[in-house]
């Protein structure tokens, strides 16, 4: 009889690890990284969205408050700026004494009154919270609601204590002059009927108080805290032609499509192909015929500090001269602001230096602009 041969059950030990091998950690810790990053890209998207829409919001709110100036008054809000012509400071009042701003028509020689508006870059921060706000010092004694002795209820900055204001007079500024050729005189109405606000509630975070010199004023801003500006009287004629030509407004208010063009086709800085420059202008004719332009940087400052550490504003502001290389173009700082728009018409201002065309192209195409 044969017996199968039995072998003894074998048993199969396994031993049981505690915790990663160092290969399994890394590989964990880098899919943590990548999922962290792609959350993070995503979130700021979301964020950057989010900030351009309500920057978006906000510039039309304030268009729309601009008509409703313009259908009470028969005319659009002035700019601020600084007095005497060719003071300094950005924003056309930057670095005014307390109560000297000004609007071009009070200055008597037409000559004075483009080259002080040509000097503040066509454009001033002060204007839109001053006229559709009504909240700001504007005769620099240092506060914007008070009482005087004489009078309870006076009001002398804008005729009325908070939001709103009186009668801004027939040059929009609430000054007057006793003969022609004498002093203003900051006098606003004290009786009437009370203006404005022109804005809806609900912008509260876009106002800002800056302390100027003394003087209490009040600007709108962006998210990321850029002042919004107001562009009036900018050039759109070539002064020697007596022709069309939009690069003779200042430079941030150039569309996406024109400054990807003034990239492309350098010819359109200087003398070249007549259609290339015609289609450029025809990409900027919505800035070249509106009236006023409102515009918000809707970008972060952060990103735009040079290697020495200057500031440049995020709006594009730049140099672009007639007869320069299409690639040096110059991004000004805020020391710089009064630069020029082609290196012939003023001298040049301080600057960043030979930044490139790429830079500028991504300022203008986070730019938001309100034309009516």
């Amino acid at each position: 009889m044969t017996h199968a041969h039995q072998h003894p059950a074998r048993t199969v030990s396994r031993t049981l690890r505690a915790g990663f091998t160092l290969v399994e950690l890394l590989v964990t810790i880098s899919i943590i990284v990548v999922l962290v990053s792609l959350i993070t890209v995503a979130y700021s998207k979301i964020i950057g969205s989010a900030k351009s829409a309500a920057n978006t919001s906000v510039v039309n709110a304030i268009g729309q408050g601009v008509e409703s100036f313009r259908n009470d008054f028969a005319s659009k809000p002035p700019p601020l700026i600084t007095s005497p012509p060719n003071g300094s400071g950005p924003g056309g009042l930057g670095n005014a004494s307390a109560g000297s701003f000004s609007v071009p028509q009070m200055l008597d020689d037409a000559t004075d009154r483009a080259l002080v508006i040509r000097d503040a870059r066509y454009y001033s921060e002060w204007t839109l919270a001053t006229y559709l706000l009504g909240n700001s010092d504007l005769n620099g004694d240092g506060v914007v609601t008070y009482s005087s002795p004489g009078n309870e209820q006076a009001n002398l900055d804008d005729g009325h204590d908070g939001p709103g204001f009186r009668d801004p007079g027939p040059l929009l500024a609430w000054k007057r002059r006793e003969s022609r050729g004498g002093d203003w005189v900051h006098e606003p109405a004290q009786t009437g009927r009370i203006y404005g606000p022109y804005l809806e509630p609900g912008f509260d975070e876009f106002i800002e108080t800056v302390d100027l010199n003394g003087a209490p004023m009040q600007r709108f801003t962006d998210s990321y805290g850029n002042p919004i500006r107001y562009y009036r009287g900018y050039l759109t004629i070539n002064p020697s032609k007596g022709t069309k030509d939009s690069l003779y407004m200042p430079s941030e208010l150039f569309t996406p499509a024109a400054a990807e063009q003034l990239m492309r086709e350098p010819g359109i800085n200087g003398s070249g192909d007549e259609v290339a420059v015609q289609k450029f202008h025809a990409q900027n004719r919505e800035v070249m015929t509106a009236e006023y332009t409102i515009l918000a940087a809707n970008d972060d400052p952060a990103r735009w500090i040079t290697g020495d550490g200057e500031q440049i504003r995020p709006y594009g502001d730049a140099t672009i001269g007639k007869d320069q290389e299409r690639r040096d173009i110059r991004l000004l700082t805020v020391a710089g602001i009064f630069g020029p728009f082609r290196t012939n018409d003023i001298s040049p201002a301080a600057d960043a230096g030979k930044i490139g065309f790429e830079n500028w192209r991504d300022m203008i195409r986070t730019n938001v602009r309100y034309t009516p």
